[in-house]
């Protein structure tokens, strides 16, 4: 039960998080910081502590990455400003 009250308050403020630098710095502009910064950071574990672009699955991480993050968090982080958290 512990994991399942965790995810919902780190999604929660996730969300609450994302209306509010939506409303400060526009849909599309907190949309590219946040990818930018989650690349970045993906990257270092990536390379820090896995294979880098080694890995069987790249292919699949990458569509999955283009569709989830590419269309899913367009679409939320200009539907944000509108209906808010």
């Amino acid at each position: 039960m512990l994991p399942a009250l965790l995810t919902t308050l780190l999604w929660s403020f996730s969300v609450v998080c994302a209306t509010r630098s939506t409303h400060s710095l526009g849909g599309p502009t907190a949309n590219v910081m946040r990818l930018c910064l989650g690349t970045a950071l993906l990257a270092f574990w990536a390379h820090g502590f896995g294979k880098g672009f080694g890995g069987a699955g790249l292919g699949f991480f990458m569509l999955c990455g283009l569709v989830g993050f590419g269309f899913g968090d367009v679409a939320l982080y200009e539907a944000l400003p509108r209906i808010g958290s």
